[in-house]
């Protein structure tokens, strides 16, 4: 059955203010996730994660815990960093869950949050992205999320995949190796949380 034309004009005027509600909802997935990382809210933060992304935080735990210098280096940058974070913020006891690890990955997420915000956001189906402003200004990488189950999810994963992209080009070009530019955050972080980042928790 052919629609009317006055149908089809109500039609096209709906479609705006669905992409204005998908924009809508999407921002308030980046607002809730920032107001419970700045209150240090790990359990509900995890909950808006991404199921790939609560698999990433976990997995960033579960070696955190276990592995030595040797096998982190097989990881991800990201992953690496992450771990340095995770072990920074330990105290010699692991995380208890996979929310506490969200927190100490994001050491120092207070000045950060206080110089970033979200722009111009993109639905591309299941899928979203927001430019990221820091003091205004755009950066490299988006913010990413995903569609789960109806309702929209911070993409952690998506987004350390690109900042991996992202960070392993300059070092590169700076004719550093990863293990060097890696062993210098290290030391660097020794210094600063007297923690040898690179030993396991309670190793």
């Amino acid at each position: 059955m052919k629609k009317s034309l006055p149908a089809l004009a109500m039609l096209w005027l709906l479609v705006p203010i669905v992409g204005f509600a998908q924009t809508s909802a999407v921002c308030e997935t980046y607002e809730e996730f920032d107001h419970l990382m700045l209150a240090k809210d790990g359990g509900q933060a995890f909950e808006l994660l991404s199921e790939d992304s609560q698999k990433f935080v976990e997995e960033v735990r579960e070696i955190s815990i276990s592995a030595d210098r040797e096998s982190l280096l097989e990881q991800p940058l990201p992953v690496i960093l992450a771990v340095f974070s995770v072990r920074s913020a330990a105290d010699g006891k692991a995380p208890a869950s996979g929310g506490q690890t969200l927190v100490d990955m994001a050491r120092g997420y207070e000045e950060s949050s206080a110089v970033t915000e979200m722009g111009e956001i993109t639905i591309n189906g299941n899928t979203a992205s927001g430019a990221i402003l820091v003091n205004g200004n755009p950066n490299p990488i988006d913010y990413s999320f995903v569609k789960e189950d109806g309702a929209w999810k911070v993409d952690m994963a998506s987004q350390m995949k690109e900042t991996e992209e992202l960070m392993l080009g300059p070092i590169k070009a700076s004719g550093m190796s990863k293990d060097k530019f890696l062993d210098q955050i290290a030391e660097a972080m020794k210094g600063e949380f007297s923690v040898d980042v690179w030993q396991p928790i309670g190793g």
